[in-house]
């Protein structure tokens, strides 16, 4: 089987149902990145394969990006 690398900038909780079943169906990685608000997110130890990453935001700009995603 071949492997799913998932990239979100946050655990919607919404989403959670939708999450576990792709985690259940498919071998995934998952990359989060830290939560920089106090948006209340969802548990992301419930998935299999699934960590969070450091954001890098630049202020006055719309740039963000994530770092330590590639091993």
């Amino acid at each position: 089987m071949k492997k799913v690398c998932l990239v979100f900038n946050d655990a919607s909780r919404y989403r959670e149902a939708i999450y576990q079943y792709i985690d259940r169906e498919y071998d995934c990685e998952w990359y989060f990145m830290k939560p920089i608000t106090d948006i209340k997110v969802m548990d992301i130890s419930k998935l299999g394969n699934a960590r969070e990453v450091p954001t890098i935001f630049i202020p006055h700009t719309p740039i963000y990006y994530q770092r330590h995603i590639q091993q």
